[in-house]
């Protein structure tokens, strides 16, 4: 994690070296008798946090509430550090992580979103250079976004 940016360089590394397998997370979800899932990485945040904000900014779900979403549990993210430097896998080279990385700021996810859009022109054109269209977000729309009673706000309903 390197930059100027630590988590947003990093996230945004995550589409340019694999952005279809990002995709095809989103896709799954469309596949009979997948939903509820669950979608998680190491600690939490990162790979995770990637997807789930490009499903969410797909949908149409205000970055602002993508933020806090992503920012929500930060005691989790710094404990899900410790669990790291325990881990054979990890151990100390999680020390090489800078302190950004033991965070999840709600102004890191903003940021990534707005690299997303001047990069690649939003999360739906994203999708779509990677053969998302129209019908299958209009789809995943139908599966994780109902209106609420009022008809005046719409919610998460997965």
């Amino acid at each position: 994690m390197d930059g100027d940016d630590p988590l947003v360089d990093r996230y945004m590394q995550y589409l340019a070296e694999d952005a279809a397998g990002v995709v095809s997370l989103i896709t799954r979800l469309l596949e009979p008798d997948t939903l509820p899932v669950l979608v998680h990485c190491t600690v939490g945040k990162d790979r995770t946090g990637v997807a789930i904000a490009l499903l969410l900014d797909t949908l149409g779900v205000l970055r602002a509430d993508i933020a806090a979403d992503y920012a929500s549990l930060p005691d989790d993210v710094v404990a899900s550090m410790h669990r790291l430097r325990q881990m054979a896998s990890y151990g100390a080279a999680a020390d090489i992580y800078p302190p950004e990385a033991w965070t999840a700021p709600a102004d890191a996810m903003q940021r990534f979103l707005a690299n997303v859009d001047q990069q690649y022109g939003g999360a739906n054109s994203l999708l779509r250079e990677h053969g998302v269209g129209p019908d299958a977000i209009r789809r995943l729309t139908e599966l994780f976004i109902e209106d609420n009673q009022e008809g005046s706000a719409s919610h998460a309903r997965h």
